[in-house]
């Protein structure tokens, strides 16, 4: 079983959050996807909404490359955005990046997934794809440059995902951004 939980929050002082993640269930596995509008407030939370949109808008298959350009099409109005996608199965993971949103994991097997630079919708050369095996008490954090890279999901052992994921951007937030964690949670 794999349970997911996210929390997001804007720049303190700001009312638009230029960060979003979404879940889409598909054939054979879950789409998530953490998305950072550049910059913050409407203009950043538009590009995060039409990432959004899109992926909902498309029926999630595991080609996580062909996402990708249909989201960089669908960002090309905008201002663009840094981009995790993974899709989920209960035994394994497969990550693409780009930008800066990143993902890291308290799992048997090291995540090391590896983000492409550039910017989905304007500017991206290759996208990398990684698979990484998951196995029961895995647990992945995917947060984008809001939160410190400095976090340690150990110091809230026991939390639900929802929870643990608050928990991350009330502690880890960085004052001058959006911030958002994603948490995955293998049973």
């Amino acid at each position: 079983m794999m349970r997911i939980g996210g929390y997001s929050r804007p720049k303190p002082g700001e009312l638009a959050c230029g960060d979003a993640y979404t879940v889409v269930e598909g054939d054979g596995g879950t789409l998530l996807a953490v998305i950072d509008g550049l910059g913050h407030g409407p203009e950043a939370a538009k590009a995060a909404a039409a990432a959004c949109d899109f992926l909902h808008g498309h029926p999630p298959a595991p080609s996580l490359e062909r996402t990708m350009e249909g989201l960089g099409q669908a960002l090309a109005h905008t201002r663009g955005a840094a981009v995790a996608l993974l899709w989920l199965t209960p035994t394994e993971l497969t990550y693409a990046g780009v930008g800066n949103v990143e993902a890291t994991g308290r799992c048997r097997t090291p995540v090391r997934p590896l983000n492409s630079p550039g910017v989905v919708g304007h500017r991206v050369r290759k996208v990398i794809v990684t698979t990484h095996p998951l196995a029961p008490g895995d647990l992945i954090a995917v947060c984008t440059d809001g939160v410190s890279s400095r976090m340690e999901l150990e110091k809230f052992n026991g939390l639900a995902p929802e929870a643990l994921a608050q928990k991350v951007v009330e502690v880890h937030g960085k004052n001058h951004d959006d911030a958002t964690c994603v948490i995955v949670s293998i049973d």
